[in-house]
């Protein structure tokens, strides 16, 4: 009786404990860290050794068979430090599903891909919605046509294209996000030319998935123009195995460096991101909820992502450590494909005028054109950094002061980095 009402007490003080730290990390917005994992790992094993002491083990246990007793012991604790590890990555997916604040999809737009990571989901469509202290800031409707190129919601899936033929290949700056796509610097360019714009920018993508793109999408629509985005992030992106998200991992391809020959690895392995069925129910509380997701989807899918990425980061190549020359190798490809399929090139430096010149420095001497949205941003607005945030952020009021919310360009933006390309072009 002792017993049990011992195991109890135990069980009882776990789920206060663990309470009491979801709770803190949802209330202070911190993540919950491996010591707290390690702590729970020993508490477990602390009333498990209680519990069982007399029945299956006693103090002569250790003096008899200590060193089994010991392996036993610390084989216990690693099961338990990894489950616990496990247990509390479930936690921040499920307030991010459970949350209706910030950024979330709706519809099914993007889709596992053993090349490129992933992909959007080709004739297809959803909502981005932003939304910021309860309130709907704006959404935004996406859609992809057959070839996984974002179009207006209005076009059709299947599209024919007329010269002149520009291809824009970038990330979520380039698709366009918070944007509809008639107003992303991509249609405008297309359309002040009378032509075609292939927006085949996709978010969170980087130098190595461009480059992919580039050796398929260039020899086979062989455009008059290919305009590459380059921002500092997507050269740090290119060296890393796992594209930046929330929550799951999303592998992506990436550079590494075996024995001084820099090469592209592909991903590591397929993402679970996208394969989450559960739905939050309203109607019920959020403990149960959670226990839900927990129970169905969450404990599963976490532990098998960390399965894959501790095999991932022993069995797979490193990730190149110096981006300088993964950029040369990306930038060197990226003009002798373009020179094959008698392509215009256009860098577009975006992101980060201190950086984004050093651009010119790896193409000096070759056939490529820059465009200067950074420089031109800037100047729009007299190098004024306030005044430069006002118009090309997001902003949320939280009801006592004006914040910014998302640092994607705004339609100002876009508009004034499609008119440095026009420029490029023209000139």
């Amino acid at each position: 009786m002792k017993k049990i009402v011992s195991a109890l007490i135990f069980i009882a003080i776990l789920v206060i404990i663990f309470s009491i730290s979801f709770f803190a990390a949802d209330k202070f917005n911190f993540v919950l860290s491996p010591v707290f994992a390690f702590y729970t790992a020993c508490l477990i094993l602390f009333g498990l050794l209680g519990i069982t002491y007399n029945n299956l083990w006693s103090s002569g246990a250790f003096k008899k068979r200590p060193f089994i007793a010991g392996f036993i012991v610390l084989f216990t604790f690693i099961v338990l430090f990894y489950f616990s590890k496990v247990s509390l990555q479930v936690y921040p997916i499920f307030k991010h599903i459970a949350s209706t604040e910030g950024k979330h999809w709706t519809g099914k737009v993007f889709q596992p891909d053993p090349v490129l990571g992933h992909k959007p989901v080709e004739c297809n469509s959803g909502t981005l919605n932003m939304t910021f202290n309860h309130t709907l800031i704006h959404n935004t409707p996406v859609k992809f046509d057959e070839n996984g190129f974002r179009i207006p919601v209005d076009t059709p899936c299947a599209r024919n294209f007329k010269r002149p033929l520009i291809l824009f290949l970038g990330d979520s700056f380039t698709e366009g996000a918070d944007c509809n796509e008639e107003k992303t610097f991509s249609a405008i360019v297309g359309d002040s030319i009378h032509g075609t714009s292939i927006n085949a920018g996709v978010s969170s993508y980087g130098f190595s998935q461009m480059l992919l793109l580039a050796r398929r999408l260039i020899p086979k629509y062989k455009p008059d123009y290919v305009v590459i985005q380059n921002s500092p992030w997507l050269s740090e992106r290119a060296i890393s195995r796992y594209a930046p998200t929330f929550g799951l991992a999303i592998p992506s391809p990436y550079f590494s460096n075996v024995n001084g020959i820099v090469q592209l690895e592909p991903p590591v392995f397929a993402t679970s991101c996208f394969s989450l069925n559960w739905k939050y129910d309203s109607n019920k509380g959020k403990l149960h909820n959670f226990i839900s997701f927990y129970l169905k989807e969450g404990f599963a899918v976490c532990a098998r992502d960390w399965m894959n990425m501790v095999r991932a980061k022993y069995r797979t190549p490193k990730p190149a450590k110096d981006h300088q020359a993964s950029d040369k190798v990306f930038f060197d490809e990226i003009v002798q494909i373009a020179n094959t399929n008698k392509s215009n090139l256009i860098v577009l430096n975006l992101g980060d005028i201190s950086t984004t010149g050093n651009s010119h420095t790896i193409l000096e001497g070759k056939n490529v054109k820059f465009a200067e949205a950074d420089s031109g941003l800037w100047k729009d607005v007299n190098f004024n950094e306030k005044t430069y945030q006002q118009l090309y952020y997001y902003w949320g009021w939280t009801g006592k002061d004006s914040v910014i919310l998302d640092k994607h360009p705004t339609l100002e933006a876009h508009a004034a980095i499609a008119q440095s390309i026009i420029q490029t072009i023209k000139n």
